[in-house]
């Protein structure tokens, strides 16, 4: 082929204005290409190179697991007033969570966290954060528990009065563990933002709401027995655990009882528990004004979720309802009456399953507004080696290009993006589904590629050539999602970074002496990524040696030129 560059790539000098200083020069180069704002502290030492990042993979597994020993200490806990006995399991249990909230001190000073939208990894500024939050209270927790536990361990088989008294004492001084529940807030928030379906975290959060009604009655039916045993013991007055007939039950009935009677006092349900003097009937009256409260409230969370799914499946029938109703009035054609209707059908479960921009976004600055764009187009262009060294060099750049020249499309089964000898106007990476391209070589016989998501992009020429026509047919074979990029503005925008601009043109000038050097049978749309990004990235590399002659020729240009005559 004999495809013409654009101007803008025509030039050999799309260089940077040379500086009559070399450090203004450095300078210069370092903060076109460094334009990327500090989102990330990080230090330098020994010990930088343990810090993980706060939302990892490792750490988020690490305080899933943190938050199951925390709902284990908040059921077994309360469940000491009931006296239960001590097993190999509940002994196990003990000593292995304590050695996990132990090792999770260390943890803690080695993951970095997020303030004012910059993420901390300096170990200083970690340890620092960490004195003046939770290393207090994880301190309280652990040392006695440690020291309590040692001593029960070590007098668990003398059978004295005295190990029976600090038995006791570890169960109290293991209700300081509770104090973890205000973790579990944050921790929830954190494992629920990795559902990305409103569906799926509306029926997460009614499972929610139902485990937060058993925990609170779990507390207080634990408090409940508790008052009566310990004015059972003082022998003064009548309790309910007497007067019931409970006294002589297994801890289990005992505790199913208790449970029984707080749920009562939550709906309008009865029992044959009643309290019987005078410490019961206060606390029962308490319950009481507490749950007209509560119950109030977590039931009415249940309910409007409950009210959003419904409203999701009555939205999504009556709008499928009005749409054949629609068809039909028009007498639209079946074939494409069963393409519409599957392909909504497709889309529809897509939107489920995805989140839409929220209104809180209008609040945004425009730099913020824009990283965003970038950040939401931007794993489908890295599949490309340029739009990669773009990233390393200058977010700015890309940032731009996802406001003005980055643009979606959708395409249903069996639709055509482009046919034969049409004029290009747009680069493509496929985001979702799967893409079939046809073209006839110079024998006139069919060949087929197929383009996949993460490997492949369309037309890339024309970015680099105005007069680039399609070769081929390219059509969808399944519902798809493109991602696009406007040839005429990314030049717009590639221009106004000097040095952006100088590496482009150098990659678009060797990128088309390859082009033009393929006999025309031989080229295509489709740019195959596992066959030719070796190739292209050779084109960056030689498009940075070229930059850096420059400045060294620059820089000894300016020395010649600053000696006396």
């Amino acid at each position: 082929g004999n495809f013409p560059l654009r101007p803008l790539w025509q030039s050999d000098d799309n260089t940077l204005v040379v500086p009559r200083s070399w450090n203004s020069l450095q300078g210069l180069y370092s903060n076109v290409l460094k334009d990327e704002p500090v989102l990330l502290q990080t230090g330098a030492g020994a010990l930088q190179r343990y810090i993980s990042f706060p939302a990892s993979p490792y750490r988020l597994i690490w305080d899933f697991f943190g938050a199951i020993l925390i709902m284990y200490d908040s059921l077994v806990i309360p469940l000491q007033v009931f006296n239960p006995p001590e097993t190999d399991f509940s002994t196990a249990a003990d000593v292995f969570i304590l050695v996990f909230w132990t090792l999770n001190i260390v943890a803690s000073v080695l993951v970095g966290y997020v303030k004012n939208g910059v993420t901390e990894m300096r170990p200083s500024r970690i340890m620092k954060n960490y004195m003046m939050t939770w290393f207090v209270a994880d301190l309280v927790v652990v040392v006695p528990d440690w020291v309590f536990t040692m001593q029960s361990l070590g007098t668990s088989k003398t059978g004295t009065e005295n190990s029976l008294k600090l038995l006791r004492i570890v169960r109290l001084v293991r209700t300081v563990r509770l104090i973890r529940l205000l973790k579990l807030r944050w921790i929830f928030a954190v494992l629920t933002d990795l559902l990305s379906s409103e569906y799926s975290s509306i029926l997460v959060n009614i499972g929610k709401m139902i485990m937060m009604l058993c925990i609170i009655n779990h507390f207080i039916a634990c408090l409940f027995f508790l008052i009566s045993d310990l004015q059972r013991e003082n022998g003064n007055e009548a309790t309910w655990i007497e007067q019931c007939g409970f006294a002589e039950d297994p801890w289990e009935y005992q505790y199913l009882s208790a449970f029984h009677w707080s749920m009562t006092q939550f709906t309008p349900a009865s029992m044959d528990v009643q309290p019987h003097n005078t410490v019961e009937r206060a606390f029962s009256i308490a319950v009481v004004v507490f749950a007209l409260v509560g119950f109030s409230y977590l039931v009415g969370s249940i309910t409007n979720s409950q009210s959003q799914l419904r409203s999701m499946t009555e939205d999504a029938s009556k709008q499928f309802w009005t749409l054949r109703r629609y068809l039909k009035h028009n007498r639209v054609p079946l074939a494409l009456s069963c393409r519409i209707q599957r392909y909504l059908e497709h889309a529809w479960q897509r939107k489920k399953a995805s989140v839409s921009e929220p209104k809180l976004c209008i609040l945004l600055s425009e730099q913020l507004c824009n990283e965003l764009k970038c950040a939401r187009s931007l794993p489908h262009l890295l599949v490309h080696p340029l739009f990669e060294c773009l990233y390393k060099n200058s977010c700015v750049s890309l940032q731009r290009l996802a406001v003005s020249a980055i643009s979606w499309r959708n395409l249903a089964r069996g639709d055509n993006l482009f046919y034969p000898n049409e004029v290009a106007t747009h680069l493509y990476f496929v985001v979702e589904g799967k893409l079939h391209y046809v073209r006839l070589n110079n024998n006139g016989e069919r060949t087929c590629e197929w383009v996949d998501r993460a490997e492949d992009w369309i037309a890339e020429p024309v970015l680099w050539t105005p007069t680039w026509v399609h070769l081929g047919t390219l059509g969808a074979v399944s519902e798809a999602d493109l991602v696009l990029v406007d040839g005429e503005i990314f030049g717009r925008i590639i221009r106004l970074n000097p040095v952006v601009l100088q590496l482009v043109s150098s990659y678009a000038r060797r990128f088309m002496d390859w082009a033009n050097s393929i006999p025309h049978g031989q080229l295509s749309d489709i740019s195959q990524g596992e066959d030719i990004s070796e190739k292209l990235r050779s084109f960056i590399d030689g498009a940075v040696t070229e930059r850096a002659f420059s400045k060294r020729k620059a820089s000894l240009t300016d020395s010649l030129t600053s000696f006396p005559p």
